[in-house]
């Protein structure tokens, strides 16, 4: 289990970028969302070492972030997974199997198990340079295999990929960690759809949002509603965004736990994926 107790940090006479975050996750694809600079890659940064955090403040299965046995509990995919490009898919592989402590009799067959998990055996020997952006990202889940760990952090892993290539990522991810503890930070929503079992939403550096997926998903529910809403009552009811019509009407998506005055041309809406985010980034 990654654990996280009452976090706050702030980089050198800087605000809080983080503020008492707390966490308890265990096996299952944990998506951390938000919008860009609330946070994700500073909490991310700070699991993985990358930036020096109190010892008590993150621990995995009781070990505690300062610890050396931490780093062996541990597997990180960054956003931009980069190695030498003239290094073949198997040299970089060797390098990342090497680097975590993979018995050197071992590491061959752990990298052929890998590469097979990941549908990239075919480009082993192709240099990684020449590898599409979709095989990179192949390989790079294919490192954070390598030392079968029991946390595995992804950040912004979809990040440059287009649609096919999304898909197949989806796919691979939920086939090569299944039964781990992963946590992925996107601001993409087709992962929180596709990847995600729990979510944990970040805004200005606080959790906002921390449940199942599906709770998340049917916040909105019976609540959600398009409106014309007066301009004197605009300031008393939830608006998420507004669209204005070809005929000079602005319709407003508007949360209420109490249906809405007929008047305002008020009809039920089934809420988006848009809707939902909205709703915990600005309510």
């Amino acid at each position: 289990m990654l654990k996280i107790n009452n976090l706050t940090f702030a980089y050198k006479k800087g605000k809080n970028v983080l503020n008492d975050i707390s966490l308890e996750l265990g096996e299952g694809f944990h998506a951390l969302v938000g919008k860009n600079g609330c946070g994700k890659s500073t909490l991310m940064n700070l699991i993985c070492t990358s930036l020096k955090c109190p010892a008590d403040a993150i621990s995995i299965d009781g070990v505690k972030v300062t610890e050396q046995a931490y780093a062996d509990k541990l597997s990180y995919l960054p956003q931009i997974f980069d190695p030498y490009p003239n290094l073949t898919v198997r040299e970089v592989l060797y390098f990342v199997a090497g680097l975590k402590g993979t018995p050197k009799k071992e590491i061959e067959a752990a990298i052929d198990d890998a590469a097979e998990k990941t549908n990239v055996t075919e480009y082993l020997k192709t240099r990684f340079g020449k590898c599409s952006e979709g095989t990179k990202r192949r390989v790079g889940i294919a490192s954070a295999l390598l030392g079968n760990r029991d946390v595995i952090i992804l950040d912004e892993p979809t990040a440059g990929l287009d649609p096919a290539e999304r898909a197949r990522f989806y796919d691979t991810v939920r086939s090569c960690f299944e039964g781990k503890c992963v946590l992925i930070s996107t601001h993409i929503l087709e992962d929180i759809e596709f990847l995600a079992d729990n979510v944990i939403m970040l805004s200005r550096g606080k959790i906002n949002y921390q449940g199942t997926y599906s709770d998340y998903c049917s916040m909105l529910n019976g609540r959600l509603y398009n409106a014309v809403v007066p301009r004197d009552k605009r300031n008393s009811v939830a608006i998420l965004s507004e669209t204005r019509l070809a005929n000079g009407k602005t319709v407003s998506r508007v949360v209420s736990d109490t249906p809405l005055p007929a008047d305002w041309e008020t009809e039920s809406a089934e809420p988006t994926k848009e809707d939902i985010w909205n709703y915990f980034e600005r309510l």
